[in-house]
């Protein structure tokens, strides 16, 4: 009985507190040979450029994300960017380092490797650096949590959207999204792990009678 308690104890453990996750790089379609996209962001143009991946084979139920890109050139405070997915999107940049007193925001120029997740370091919004130098590290996006803003998120299969836009013409003169990934934490359906549980459960308590009553009926005490 005790053995049995602890292996279902530890199946709980398993299903619920350990999400799949899978990266992905490139653009759409994706493809092996696809990771260096190379898209230049027009320079005062708020259209801008998109870059989508398709993912699938993934859990059903979202979890969490992390996006990490690669820009060269450029003034960081004039972009703009969020990633999407259906009718949820969520803001990585938002003019970083502009304020009241810097309209023009950081005069950083491009990020290396720079991710961007909810377990990563607060306060991108305030970020200066060194003039014309990339950014890179962990940083929270600059705007509401992927947590918050992707809430609507259900089955985590399907395209993901990535957006930049330059907003203020001058500056470097564009800058360029040289490749990006995402990687989505997705864990199984609550039902599906109710249910795994339930029939597990079922059937150990069925072992467990069945032992009982055999060492009954030898004349051994349950």
């Amino acid at each position: 009985m005790q053995l049995y308690a602890t292996l279902l104890a530890a199946l709980l453990l398993s299903a619920v507190s350990a999400p799949g996750a899978l990266f992905y790089s490139g653009t759409n379609p994706l493809s092996p040979g696809n990771a260096d996209i190379n898209l230049a962001i027009p320079d005062g143009n708020p259209t801008g450029i998109s870059s989508s991946i398709t993912t699938s084979g993934l859990d059903l139920a979202f979890s969490s994300v992390t996006v990490t890109i690669n820009l060269t050139g450029g003034f960081n405070g004039d972009l703009v960017a969020y990633l999407s997915y259906g009718n949820s999107s969520a803001v990585l940049l938002n003019r970083i380092g502009q304020t009241e007193a810097n309209r023009f925001g950081s005069a950083t120029a491009g990020f290396t490797s720079f991710t961007f997740a909810d377990a990563g370091n607060s306060g991108l919004h305030a970020i200066t650096g060194a003039a014309g130098n990339p950014l890179g590290g962990t940083y929270q996006p600059d705007g509401p949590s992927f947590q918050t803003a992707l809430s609507g998120v259900g089955n985590p299969n399907g395209e993901w959207t990535l957006y930049f836009a330059d907003l203020a013409s001058g500056g470097n003169n564009g800058s360029t999204l040289v490749n990006w990934n995402v990687g989505v934490f997705a864990v199984p359906e609550p039902i599906n792990v109710a249910l795994g549980i339930f029939a597990v459960g079922f059937i150990g308590l069925r072992a467990v009678r069945i032992y009982r009553g055999s060492r009954k009926a030898t004349g051994h005490s349950a």
